[in-house]
């Protein structure tokens, strides 16, 4: 084992993002685009209804830099509800000290999340724990980040480490597709 990585929100941090009203957001938007709401409901997780509205743009015949556009948009709803309450976000209990600790061992440490870059950054700099971090992978492009196991593979770049050396741990068992999709080959529940 060479590195570790963390999911954030749940894990590391108790996020204080309002993720119904961002459902309730993308919802929104998705009925703009002509999806019947029916089709989609806050009880579904983000990556679904994204899933759902991308699906909806290419079985309709939009093109390609219609869907761009549109994904782009879904991107900046979800970067303006993380970005709104982040000043109070609070780290989990024994957070820092474990990263502190996994450090001291030699480790690295990547953090893997489908938040975007600037409210990654701003968490972790807000509870302390960015000095222990060698390398995140935030969520760029809605259809890559995570879950998608072309996010760890690229966290796991970054720290210049290879997949079979690596440990993930994550706040639910829905996380664990990251792991068996991308073949790290030990998962856990920090939690």
């Amino acid at each position: 084992m060479r590195a570790v990585v963390f999911d954030l929100d749940g894990t590391l941090i108790e996020s204080p993002t309002d993720i119904k009203g961002m459902k309730e957001s993308l919802i929104g938007y998705a009925v703009n685009l002509g999806l019947e709401k029916k089709i989609l409901s806050t009880e579904n997780t983000t990556v679904e209804i994204v899933e759902k509205i991308h699906d909806y743009l290419i079985q309709n015949g939009f093109s390609k830099s219609y869907i761009e556009r549109a994904l782009r948009n879904l991107n900046e709803i979800m970067d303006r509800f993380e970005m709104e309450n982040v000043e109070s976000v609070k780290a989990v209990e024994g957070a820092r000290e474990t990263l502190r600790k996994i450090k001291s061992l030699g480790l690295k440490i990547g953090i893997l999340t489908r938040s975007c870059k600037a409210y990654c950054e701003k968490v972790l700099e807000i509870t302390g724990m960015r000095k222990f971090v060698d390398a995140i992978e935030p969520r760029r492009d809605l259809l890559t980040a995570k879950p998608n196991p072309v996010s760890l593979f690229n966290l796991c770049s970054k720290m210049g480490v290879k997949l079979k050396d690596v440990v993930f741990f994550w706040r639910s068992p829905t996380r664990f597709g990251v792991c068996i999709e991308g073949w790290s080959p030990f998962c856990g529940n920090f939690r």
